[in-house]
């Protein structure tokens, strides 16, 4: 028995003995041998505390400014809103006390200029659309942005303070009143042909208030006057005004009035259309369709057709501002 219990404890003695060889040998050099790699132990990088900030931006120039901040300060991140301008700005609370003076310290130098003001104007006289176009075309290279509002009859502005103050005068200057004036349109024959402009039944002669236009439309030949039509039109609002003529002509002419370059001058857009007659009945049309610019008190041509009685006859109609 008792030679047995020292066989078994000279068994686990050398068992242990050899356990603990294999793991305090030297590692093995040589070929199939595998170093183990080097830990190293580097001290951590203590948690940095972060703060975030919304931040409303008075300056139009907001994307400039959110990537100033990003390029100055290392651990801030910013985002932009648009509507109204505002910078949402995550970083460490030293950071985020340099960047609230930084954007104090940019809109202080950029001045109360560039804050963006938005004013609705309302629109009394003319139409905002009209309005708008006019301003689009003088804004030039001014950072503003403008729109016309049907619905409410008004112009909407958003830009800095000098500019809204600009459209806004614009916007008094433009909205004024529609000016009338009475139209006075004159349908005359030029003959070519020997004697056929003496024929009374085809014309009147050319009275006083004609002669000058009539003078300088005689190189289209011999003239007579068939008739008149007279009508009142509005600027930028549509007119028509349509008669029978020497039996022989139905003229329906319709067009808008508007503002000429100066004030002394008025454009006039206009449609007419000539229908030849034929015991009261159309057998054939022409039609003339014009800009042009005249004077209040000036006859001005809007245009020839042929005139249908003879051959070498000729159609002119002439149109007056009357002041």
């Amino acid at each position: 028995m008792t030679r047995c219990i020292g066989f078994a404890l000279v068994t686990v003695v050398l068992h242990a003995s050899a356990v603990w060889s294999q793991q305090t040998a030297a590692p093995a050099t040589g070929a199939g041998a595998s170093p183990k790699p080097a830990v190293v132990e580097r001290p951590g990088r203590p948690e940095i505390k972060r703060v975030l900030q919304v931040i409303p931006v008075r300056d139009i120039r907001v994307n400039e400014m959110a990537a100033m901040i990003n390029s100055v300060f290392f651990d801030a991140e910013v985002a932009v809103l648009g509507e109204p301008p505002t910078l949402v700005v995550s970083a460490p609370e030293d950071e985020m006390r340099q960047v609230l003076d930084v954007v104090r310290q940019v809109q202080q130098a950029a001045g109360p200029d560039t804050m963006q003001q938005l004013a609705v104007m309302s629109v009394r006289h003319r139409d905002p659309r009209d309005l708008l176009s006019a301003i689009g075309s003088l804004l030039g290279g001014r950072m503003v942005s403008v729109a016309a509002d049907n619905e409410r009859r008004a112009i909407v502005a958003r830009g800095s303070e000098s500019d809204v103050s600009w459209i806004r005068s614009l916007v008094e200057q433009l909205d004024q009143p529609a000016r009338s004036a009475a139209l006075e349109f004159a349908f005359f024959r030029a003959s070519l042909g020997k004697g056929e402009a003496d024929r009374s039944d085809e014309g009147s002669p050319i009275p006083p208030d004609l002669a000058g236009v009539a003078k300088e439309l005689s190189r289209f030949g011999s003239l007579h006057l068939l008739g008149r039509l007279n009508t009142a039109a509005v600027e930028r609002q549509k007119f028509r005004v349509s008669g029978e003529i020497a039996r022989r002509f139905m003229i329906e002419i319709q067009g808008t009035l508007h503002s000429g370059p100066s004030d002394t001058e008025r454009v006039i857009q206009i449609v007419a259309n000539i229908r030849l007659l034929d015991g009261g009945k159309p057998v054939g049309m022409y039609q003339l369709e014009t800009t042009v610019l005249t004077k209040p008190g000036e006859f001005t041509a809007i245009g020839s057709a042929p005139h249908g009685f003879d051959v070498g006859d000729a159609g002119i109609l002439v149109v007056q501002v009357r002041p």
